[in-house]
């Protein structure tokens, strides 16, 4: 099945990132602009796992809109790093892709 997907929009709250890897590997070759939103789940806070998707399998994708869902009372919440993680998205693979 071959799919032509140039624009997609998703929304997760219950997903794993190998199921995601699997599914955009399929369908992304022609996709441009990928808005992700995920709840707690801080596999895909992995900018390195986010890098090899991207250079793999959407050559053409040009903005990447990436939303992670924390609620306060998760106790989730209070054991991530925010700073740390969400600098292993400011390398140069993300600055120069602006």
């Amino acid at each position: 099945m071959s799919f032509n997907l140039t624009d997609i929009t998703l929304t997760f709250h219950y997903v794993s990132f190998d199921e995601i890897e699997e599914f955009l590997s399929k369908t992304s070759h022609y996709l441009q602009r990928l808005r992700f939103a995920i709840r707690e789940n801080s596999t895909f806070l992995r900018a390195t796992r986010w890098n090899q998707l991207i250079i793999n399998h959407m050559p053409n994708l040009y903005m990447f809109d990436f939303m992670y869902l924390v609620s306060q009372d998760d106790s989730l919440f209070e054991y991530i790093n925010a700073d740390h993680l969400l600098n292993s998205f400011k390398s140069s693979f993300w600055t120069k892709q602006q």
